[in-house]
């Protein structure tokens, strides 16, 4: 049986993942629900201080 697409590795530039990240990022301050279980899986993932970092920014945009 064939395929009718190839799984070829996608290669992204630079650029163009800056841009979907701040896209993501403009994105995610418009919503509060995800910030617990984003906390949750960057602490379960070793990345404690990007989640410090990340409720830092919470209660400033809040305050």
């Amino acid at each position: 049986m064939q395929y009718m697409w190839s799984h070829k590795p996608r290669r992204y530039n630079l650029e163009s993942t800056q841009a979907q990240v701040d896209a993501l990022i403009c994105l995610l301050k418009t919503k509060n629900h995800w910030v617990g279980p984003m906390t949750d899986a960057l602490i379960r993932n070793g990345q404690a201080p990007v989640a410090k970092m990340l409720l830092q920014m919470q209660q400033t945009s809040t305050a």
